[in-house]
């Protein structure tokens, strides 16, 4: 799946954000190609977990390098990520929206 980015914030580099998600028995890897801030991916992991996915695993860095990914709350702090996150506070909540997406299509095993 890829992220269509709205025209608006369409940079030159980036047109297209692949996520990945991969299921295998009761564990899926989902895949952002990003480094994440902790709390980016505990948020992954709870909501996965809520569509019934026994164990989320949150792989960053996966096919490819969009910068950082940090919640829109870490920007108050600042630092390196918040300087290096392409969409800025959007991106987390639209990574997160797209990858629920993804793990909705996946659809859980049911035993």
């Amino acid at each position: 799946m890829k992220i269509p980015i709205p025209k608006i914030l369409l940079g030159s580099e980036y047109q297209a954000m692949p996520l990945i998600a991969v299921q295998l028995g009761e564990i899926v890897f989902t895949g952002i190609p990003m480094e994440a801030i902790a709390k980016v991916g505990l948020v992954m992991k709870k909501s996965a977990m809520g569509m019934s996915y026994k164990y989320p695993i949150v792989v960053g860095l996966a096919h490819g390098q969009f910068a950082s990914c940090a919640p829109s709350d870490e920007f108050k702090r600042g630092g390196y990520e918040i300087n290096l996150t392409a969409f800025g506070k959007i991106q987390a909540g639209l990574v997160i929206g797209e990858m629920m997406l993804l793990l909705e299509r996946l659809k859980p095993l049911k035993e």
